[in-house]
């Protein structure tokens, strides 16, 4: 899986790198199809943005976006709601739902 992040008016430390590409592999244990995951983290008006899209052939694509004033808890948030999105569209694969 091909995880990429921007960082947007801020600079990334190496550790909250390490720490993000952490959260997001574990989207990969959760649905092996996953291709590529990006990350966009801003800074606005004294919030942290974090939105994040991960894409699974043939043409499925998860999106979560959150605001927190603390950039690791709005990354905590952001991987929760996409992982939540992830999970739903597995267990529909496997339950073979329409």
């Amino acid at each position: 899986m091909e995880i990429t992040i921007t960082a947007r008016h801020q600079s990334l430390e190496a550790s909250l790198r390490e720490y993000l590409e952490g959260r997001l592999a574990r989207l990969a244990r959760i649905f092996e199809r996953l291709t590529a995951v990006h990350a966009i983290l801003d800074h606005e008006h004294a919030q942290h943005v974090v939105e994040l899209t991960a894409s699974a052939p043939p043409h499925h694509r998860f999106s979560a976006r959150a605001e927190e004033a603390g950039l690791r808890y709005a990354i905590d948030l952001a991987e929760h709601k996409i992982g939540a999105q992830v999970r739903e569209w597995k267990d529909r694969l496997v339950d073979h739902r329409p």
